[in-house]
């Protein structure tokens, strides 16, 4: 269980949720992030507020074809939150597991939405990644996005990402270290990990992760991995 990572009050909805359990939800957290469990890329990801009587009740009638996870919303800590405070900004960590048990990191990445109106930072829905040195946890390149446009500065807040440093990058590692040895059977995952004001937090594990994104960089040729990453 990924449990003891998962700080955050969640429920699924399906066809089997009640009006009154998403209703009793919905006053707990007042603001929620709806996603589709089908989906992927951060499509049909919706912010809700418990006064959003019709679009919960939207949901409420449509449970029996789509099913949605609704998570209490997280804010991130004050230097991702500058970056961009539209989106909400993780922390890609891709890992693969050796023979002998250990966990290989062989990427790390800050992803942060560019469009002012999407509230997620995938980069299938126009935002930027940025590759973080694995030794220092500094940014030292231009982020690209999913046309292969390059940027050193975030276009809607103008901050710099070269030099940028990753809060409590080694308690990052340390942290995805411990979410990988939870279930041996995922070999290879990809971690989107929050930094939020009250610490660190497993916002989803991807298996497997997509490549692309890492790839762009440089990183997880399969030669490679095949040659290093498994040893």
């Amino acid at each position: 269980s990924y449990a003891e990572f998962i700080k955050r009050a969640w429920i699924l909805i399906d066809s089997s949720t009640t009006k009154e359990e998403i209703t009793s939800f919905m006053n707990e957290v007042g603001c929620a992030i709806l996603k589709p469990v089908s989906s992927d890329c951060g499509r049909g990801i919706k912010k809700i507020n418990s006064t959003d009587d019709h679009l919960l009740d939207c949901v409420f009638q449509n449970r029996e074809s789509v099913s949605y996870i609704a998570e209490e919303v997280l804010s991130n800590c004050i230097e991702l939150k500058a970056i961009n405070p539209t989106s909400f900004n993780t922390i890609r960590v891709t890992y693969v597991l050796r023979k002998d048990g250990s966990v290989n990191i062989f990427s790390v990445m800050l992803r942060t939405g560019a469009i002012s109106d999407v509230v997620v930072d995938n980069w299938g829905a126009g935002g930027i990644l940025l590759d973080v040195d694995l030794q220092t946890g500094i940014i030292t390149k231009p982020g690209l996005d999913e046309n292969h446009n390059e940027y050193t500065r975030h276009p809607l807040t103008n901050i710099n990402f070269l030099g940028l440093k990753i809060p409590r990058y080694y308690e990052i590692l340390e942290f995805s270290k411990a979410i990988a040895l939870k279930n041996p059977k995922v070999i290879y995952g990809g971690l989107d990990i929050a930094i939020t004001d009250n610490g660190l937090e497993l916002i989803e594990l991807n298996f497997p992760p997509a490549n692309i994104g890492f790839q762009v960089f440089g990183k997880g040729a399969l030669k490679e991995i095949q040659t290093i990453k498994f040893q």
